[in-house]
């Protein structure tokens, strides 16, 4: 049976596969109201909470993984990449919430100018860490179980995804399976290699 840690990181994983395109179609639909309106960032609003607690979940599902690869597979090497993506996490969700709160005390222009940066900055960075995770996971020689392998493959789509910025909002379907494939991951028991 698996601890309560593995069952809290599933549980985390697939309410992340659930909210995050869900906060995103919504956000999007909005957005595309203050188009039409001249307004681009209209303040605070409900979906600021599900944003922040998208962001708290994706940056708690790169710490899951991160443990996961460390506990049950010894496996080190991706340490700092994991912790760079939850500070990327904290910088962009972070970050984005500070802009929206800054509406009405700064220039309308300036916060679409900084936002627009940060996005795009860190979408990037994203993609490069989304690159990298699936890439070092792929090609490690240690027997990693299949559902991680196929997160990995599914980190490059996601990283090429994110770097080609353009097609980013295809993320939107990407992401949550990889969110799936760990999740179902984290609460299965683990695979054990028998020696005879």
């Amino acid at each position: 049976m698996r601890s309560n840690f593995y069952i809290v990181a599933g549980l985390a994983a697939f309410a992340l596969a659930v909210l995050y395109p869900g906060y995103w179609i919504i956000e999007l639909s909005f957005l595309e109201e203050d188009f039409d309106n001249g307004q681009i960032i209209n303040g605070l609003h409900p979906n600021d909470v599900l944003f922040l607690v998208v962001g708290v979940l994706n940056a708690a599902f790169y710490l899951f993984i991160r443990r996961v690869l460390v506990d049950d597979h010894n496996y080190t090497k991706l340490n700092i990449v994991f912790s760079l993506m939850v500070a990327l996490c904290a910088v962009f969700y972070g970050g984005t919430f500070v802009l929206d709160m800054l509406h009405g005390i700064v220039s309308q222009t300036l916060l679409l100018d900084i936002l627009l940066f940060v996005s795009v900055g860190c979408l990037i960075a994203f993609g490069i860490l989304d690159l990298v995770i699936g890439a070092l996971l792929i090609v490690e020689k240690t027997e990693m179980p299949t559902l991680i392998k196929a997160y990995a493959l599914v980190s490059i789509v996601l990283g090429f995804l994110e770097l080609t910025v353009i097609g980013s909002p295809l993320s939107l379907f990407v992401f949550p399976i990889s969110a799936l494939l760990m999740g179902i991951h984290f609460m299965r028991p683990p695979e054990v290699i028998e020696i005879v």
